[in-house]
């Protein structure tokens, strides 16, 4: 059995009605964390919560490890 901690950040900006252009304005930042079990050699997992300026989101889920 195996088990992994997960961190993360993410930030990004949204251009609805402006021109691209290289700015920090209005960028929004959100991060979080989780966890990964690995059982045997293969099956694996993941739950992780991420939380940004808008919302807060709970995810989870099983896969293959290759």
């Amino acid at each position: 059995m195996g088990i992994v901690l997960v961190g993360f950040v993410d930030a990004g900006r949204v251009f609805e009605d402006t021109k691209f252009r290289l700015t920090t304005q209005d960028v929004k930042v959100g991060g979080g964390g989780g966890i990964a079990l690995r059982f045997l050699r293969t099956t694996a997992f993941t739950l992780s919560l991420a939380t940004g300026p808008d919302k807060t989101r709970l995810g989870f889920g099983f896969g293959w490890m290759f």
